[in-house]
């Protein structure tokens, strides 16, 4: 059995996977910025940490390396979210969610990478979401600190190639976990900016009217994650949910015609 070390995991899909982890007989060390989490079993260590904070990152993987000698799969599902208008968004907000979902996952990274390494072995599953791959209206902060740890994976991967250890990316659509409240959780303005009603409002308005309909069920996406980490030949990246595979293929199409209409252009700059 391997031991799992898993942030995010007090709610939504880092819950589901936290309670397969453990029926499936894996040791958990959870990480959390909440305190009072409770240990669901023997098996499970519950720790609380800043994940801003690379210091109290770095001495919640030691704990869990004191408990349990080692660490074989690292999950990154934290997150923040933040909706609406990217022009109305404050610098505090947009930093908010970096902190988080960004500067967490970079720092449990770090923290883990040493013993990973020494090992000869691992896996970190980076989980972002499918707006990290294709972003529209609405989430342009969510998705650039998604982004930004996908373009982290796939250096990170290629660094890694020697290793022993694994780099994977979860992109997973909307699923009925407790993110409809985190899709509320938006920024507002005492006067919105007019422009944005039929782009932006109007796309947050379609999503909100069906945030108790989301098509992903977190329970079979923690059994896939916990199955991938038992595979001999796991996959780099992988989209959870029938919504976030029509929203790739839409994404790749528009990219490939772009790239095939301007390719004459963009060849046309060499020396």
């Amino acid at each position: 059995m391997a031991v799992w070390f898993v942030t995010g995991a007090s709610k939504g899909l880092g819950k589901a996977i936290v309670e397969i982890a453990l029926r499936k007989g894996h040791s958990v060390a959870t990480l959390s910025s909440r305190a009072g989490a409770q240990a669901l079993s023997a098996a499970h260590l519950p720790l609380q940490a800043d994940l801003a904070d690379p210091d109290q990152v770095l001495a919640a993987v030691t704990s869990t390396l004191e408990r349990f000698g080692r660490i074989d799969i690292v999950i990154n599902a934290a997150g923040r979210g933040l909706f609406g208008p990217i022009e109305e968004a404050s610098d505090g907000e947009i930093r908010a969610v970096f902190d988080v979902t960004f500067f967490g996952t970079m720092n449990v990274i770090r923290a883990t990478l040493p013993c990973l390494r020494a090992a000869g072995s691992g896996r970190i599953f980076n989980i972002t979401s499918v707006a990290g791959f294709a972003a529209t209206p609405g989430e342009g902060v969510h998705s650039a600190a998604n982004f930004a740890i996908e373009g982290l994976s796939e250096a990170l991967a290629s660094e890694l190639s020697d290793t022993g250890v694994t780099v994977h990316l979860i992109e997973p659509g909307k699923f009925r976990t407790h993110r409809p409240a985190d899709m509320r959780a938006r920024h507002t303005k005492s006067s919105p900016i007019p422009e944005y009603e039929w782009t932006v409002e109007a796309a947050l308005r379609e999503q909100h009217a069906h945030l108790e309909f989301q098509p992903g069920d977190p329970a079979k996406a923690a059994a896939v994650l916990e199955q991938i980490g038992t595979m001999s030949d796991p996959p780099f990246r992988i989209q959870l949910g029938s919504d976030a595979v029509v929203r790739v293929h839409q994404k790749l199409a528009s990219v490939e015609t772009e790239l095939k209409r301007w390719s004459p252009v963009a060849i046309s700059t060499d020396y």
